[in-house]
């Protein structure tokens, strides 16, 4: 049956995990960490999570996938240690002088076999790792699945008012629908709020990232880069597809993986706690010109590296989440924090709170930061790992935004209904 298999040129299909026969042409950067056997000792959870998402992905045939490409490794085993067999056997022969035709017809049947059997292995091996490293984290207790879950809110909603590019015309100039600078009062609230952002975290080490990611990292963070959810560097024709650049700025989650892939950290080192203050960009489609929409802004994002340990990581964040709310309800505006369905999470994420403020003039509550668990999800995609014992155990990530400046200062702009009001006595002593 083995020799019958069909094989064809295979072309790259993934920077992240890239099969033997492609490696020589290919740079492999590594090789992430699948251990489906272990998933699907928790098929129930795994399936829930999937459908609580609603995505269109069928687990049954993503098993059967798996157990098709196990069953072809071990037939390679099998052929391998045949082969070994076989040369051992035809050694003895010659040895002791005896013919070994018979024996060397064997080795040249049982090498092509291999040799053919190989081939069909990479693309079954390729396809069934490919749809594993598709599938989603598992969804924390407390993620809801339909609707968004109030977790804390203060202050009441402010009335309605005239939007925000309206209230603040003359602060905001756009270049274009979705590039923009801000000048007088607007540019000094950016100042004086990364300001406070900054002390609020004063137990956090500060980082400086990169402002680009290549694709092995986007992609190890479950971005699809094709589909635009990321500004992607043009290359030239005959460049790799698979080995460009993205701008994502140094405040994103992609920036922090870049630094921590394929990274090995001392434990005692455990829990690393990092921020930084610094430009995101984000493709977005709308038409219209306003804060809501805008490509790039400044935010302030936070990275928390744990040991394995599911009570350190619950108790890290709820922490969190407690100086998230104390740091906004500094600021004197109305907020909320609310659970984020399932189905509005992304892969890598198992739970997520939002924090919102109220648009006045939509009408509607607009993210203005989020604080997400992700488990060791990524780490085992891209390595980031310690060890205890000389064993090696992977990192658990909380990572999230303490506040992105665009929406906040549009909600304050409406809340405020005046241009003139950006910069509180609270604010002032951040400039």
């Amino acid at each position: 049956m083995i020799r019958y298999l069909h094989t064809i040129t295979r072309r790259l299909s993934s920077a992240l995990y890239i099969t033997g026969d492609k490696a020589q042409e290919h740079f492999a950067l590594l090789i992430p960490y699948i251990d489906f056997d272990k998933q699907l000792q928790n098929k129930s959870k795994l399936e829930h999570s999937i459908n609580a998402r609603r995505l269109n992905v069928n687990l049954e045939q993503v098993e059967k996938r798996w157990y098709f490409f196990k069953y072809l490794d071990e037939q390679r085993i099998t052929l391998e240690f045949v082969n070994t067999e076989i040369g051992k056997g035809i050694r003895d022969l010659l040895k002791r002088g005896e013919n070994a035709d018979e024996l060397k017809l064997q080795a040249k049947l049982v090498k092509e076999d291999l040799k053919t059997l190989k081939k069909y292995l990479y693309g079954v091996e390729e396809s069934a790792a490919l749809k594993i490293l598709s599938l989603p984290n598992l969804l924390h207790p407390d993620t809801p699945e339909d609707k968004e879950r109030l977790l804390f809110e203060h202050l009441i909603q402010p009335p309605s008012s005239r939007s925000h590019m309206q209230i603040g015309e003359h602060l905001i100039k756009f270049v274009n629908p979705f590039f923009y600078f801000l000048r007088g009062d607007a540019a000094l609230f950016e100042y004086s709020l990364m300001n406070y952002a900054s002390s609020a975290l004063n137990s956090f080490t500060h980082m400086s990232n990169s402002d680009f990611s290549r694709t092995v990292v986007i992609e190890g963070c479950g971005t699809d880069f094709r589909d635009k959810s990321v500004f992607t560097l043009e290359t030239r024709m005959d460049d790799d597809e698979y080995a460009r650049s993205h701008l994502v700025g140094g405040a994103s989650l992609y920036s922090f993986m870049s630094y921590f892939t394929k990274h090995l950290v001392i434990e005692k080192r455990l829990p690393m706690r990092l921020m930084t203050t610094a430009r995101n960009y984000t493709p977005n489609s709308a038409s219209d010109a306003n804060l809501f929409s805008v490509n790039q802004g400044t935010a302030l994002d936070f990275f928390i590296a744990l040991k394995d340990n599911d009570q350190e990581i619950n108790k890290e964040f709820n922490d969190l989440v407690s100086q998230i709310i104390a740091t906004y309800k500094a600021l004197g505006y109305h907020f909320r924090l609310v659970y984020v369905p399932a189905r509005n999470l992304k892969n890598h994420e198992s739970l997520r709170v939002a924090v919102q403020m109220f648009s006045s003039f939509t009408q509607t509550y607009i993210e203005v930061g989020h604080c997400s668990i992700i488990d060791n999800f990524l780490s085992k995609r891209l390595l980031f790992t310690y060890s205890v014992d000389k064993e090696r155990k992977f990192v658990k990530i909380i990572s999230g935004t303490l506040l992105k400046v665009p929406p906040l200062l549009a909600c304050v702009l409406e809340n405020n209904g005046q241009s003139n009001n950006l910069l509180s006595d609270f604010l002032k002593k951040f400039l």
